[in-house]
């Protein structure tokens, strides 16, 4: 028997999914994957990089993350309804 995924997301879906989301571990979580992300870029060239490029690396890497995450959090039925997005894909 093949199982098929369904693309639609029911409201209460949706909003079990903004109250699962802790904001306190999404950001501990953002500074960690922003410091690892330059870590590895500073690995893989060999060279640390200037402190101030370094910070502005990782400043940009967490607006980006938190910018995503505000998408994530207020994304609506309809939407995920037209992208085909279920619970499981977000």
């Amino acid at each position: 028997m093949a199982t098929t995924m369904r693309n639609e997301v029911t409201d209460a879906e949706l909003e079990a999914l903004r109250d699962a989301v802790d904001n306190s571990i999404v950001a501990d979580n953002i500074t960690h994957v922003a410091d690892f992300v330059v870590e590895k870029y500073e690995f893989t060239q060999g060279a640390p990089l200037p402190k101030t490029v370094r910070d502005a690396a990782i400043a940009e890497i967490r607006r980006s993350l938190w910018d995503f995450m505000e998408r994530v959090r207020t994304v609506t039925r309809s939407s995920c309804v037209s992208c085909s997005l279920s619970p499981m894909r977000l």
